[in-house]
């Protein structure tokens, strides 16, 4: 695919707005046998999504942040992604083969005319958490920026729950910068610059980890 000379404009997130992904599978580890789940990963643009998406979006981001309730997580979750509903995201929606939404990520350039993409929120269902479907949703949408000119990507990780040393020894020499956040937001987060790479000229130590957090 082309790479724009000057890097994808903000309104290059539109291009592949009706574009159906590739199906993709992940296994998933149930109390007695593995099974194999089968999902259809979706792109919408947050300018034309459907009204029933975006409402099928808010309500598992409130389930899935009721959890952390008690550490006022519930109303940043929601929050976070009316903006990116309102804003100029893509947003990447994985459904089970029964149509069920398993989890969703949203994506913006960073500024007009950059290569830098950043993931601003990545939600799954409470019902697949814990089954590597986050790892195959993260790799998907490596591999579409790619395409799509894009070259370093940014990712917040919280450090309270391990999640960002996971993503230290993932990544490895790819991370090319590891900065703080808003010191006063609870948990407390990180944020690593991660070099992109070549989809079709990937190392196996390079695959993006299959984990959820």
């Amino acid at each position: 695919m082309h790479q724009p000379e000057n890097g994808p404009s903000i309104d290059d997130l539109a291009v592949l707005a009706k574009e159906k992904l590739p199906t993709i599978t992940t296994t998933a580890e149930s109390k007695s046998v593995d099974t194999v789940m089968v999902f259809n990963l979706k792109q919408y643009n947050s300018r034309n999504i459907p009204d029933p998406v975006s409402t099928q979006l808010m309500k598992i981001t409130t389930a899935a942040f009721l959890g952390v309730e008690q550490l006022g997580q519930t109303s940043l979750g929601t929050s976070c992604l009316r903006g990116e509903l309102a804003g100029r995201s893509r947003i990447y929606v994985l459904y089970t083969a029964k149509e069920e939404l398993a989890g969703f990520s949203t994506v913006r350039a960073v500024e007009p005319g950059s290569t830098e993409a950043n993931i601003t929120l990545t939600v799954i269902a409470p019902d697949y958490q814990g089954k590597g479907v986050v790892g195959h949703l993260m790799q998907e949408i490596e591999k579409n920026l790619w395409e799509t000119g894009y070259r370093t990507l940014i990712r917040e990780a919280r450090t309270d729950n391990g999640w960002a040393s996971t993503l230290h020894r993932h990544y490895g020499e790819r991370i090319i910068a590891t900065f703080t956040g808003e010191t006063d937001k609870n948990p407390p987060r990180i944020g690593l610059r991660i070099k992109l790479v070549d989809p079709n000229n990937t190392r196996p130590s390079e695959q993006v980890i299959s984990s959820s957090s």
